[in-house]
């Protein structure tokens, strides 16, 4: 599929879920869509998302407002192992500024079947339910309150 046609099957979604977003055509052809989710709980009630509709794919990410610039080795540990066992998505760490983002992403081939929007609705799902299970980990990191392993066991249900 095209990343129009992608862009089309996002876009109808979130007309239809009723989500406030901002629709970005980039000059290499993907269209993005970005905005914010709130009513997260933990540590972070809401997060920042861009979609992207591209050509073969589509993807997103979740933002936190915080950063761990200060806290990089132990956020990056804390991060490995979390996305140790997740099944759907991975978290991700800008060295360069110290963000912190969930990603996912689906080859276009799910938009074609009779589930697409299950597989949408995942996009806008999956990235922010991830933050915020682990975001009082995230939090007890960048507080310096918790080791990575004890911010593990806390979002984890370990301890």
């Amino acid at each position: 599929m095209t990343a129009q046609e992608n862009a089309k099957a996002i876009e109808e979604f979130l007309k239809d879920d009723d989500w406030h977003y901002t629709r970005v055509e980039q000059d290499d052809g993907d269209v993005l869509f970005t905005g914010g989710v709130g009513g997260l709980g933990g540590a972070y009630d809401s997060v920042r998302y861009t979609a992207i509709a591209a050509e073969g794919n589509i993807q997103a990410y979740a933002m936190l407002p915080a950063n761990a610039k200060e806290k990089l080795p132990e956020m990056a540990e804390f991060l490995h192992r979390a996305n140790y066992n997740l099944r759907y998505g991975s978290f991700e760490l800008d060295w360069s500024d110290g963000e912190i983002r969930t990603h996912i992403s689906f080859p276009d081939c799910v938009l074609s079947t009779g589930e697409a929007r299950e597989w949408i609705a995942s996009l806008f799902i999956i990235p922010p339910h991830l933050l915020g299970r682990y975001s009082k980990g995230i939090a007890a990191i960048l507080l310096g309150l918790a080791t990575p392993e004890q911010a593990i066991k806390m979002c984890e249900g370990d301890e």
